[in-house]
């Protein structure tokens, strides 16, 4: 880092309730943060369903016998969610 400033030096001015706190604001400030679901990790695992396949689109067909929109199939799988420290943490 610049001025030989490193990040342990960063890392213990921040406190851990002004980092909650500006996690918090950044989230109710971003669309893209907010649109997400919130998971709660009380274990350091936690399982989601995850899309497994992708789904495919097709052209609805011009003949009379033809004009019904073809649909795909997906499927879910459990993917697992890992929480661990950061570097340096």
């Amino acid at each position: 880092m610049a001025n030989g400033v490193t990040r342990a030096d960063i890392e213990a001015a921040i406190e851990e309730d002004y980092n909650y706190m500006l996690l918090e604001r950044a989230t109710a400030a971003s669309t893209a943060l907010s649109a997400f679901t919130k998971v709660d990790m009380g274990a350091k695992v936690q399982n989601l369903p995850a899309l497994a396949t992708r789904p495919n689109a097709k052209w609805v067909g011009e003949a009379e016998g033809d004009r019904t929109k073809p649909t795909s199939k997906f499927t879910f799988e459990n993917k697992g969610l890992f929480a661990v420290e950061g570097v340096g943490g």
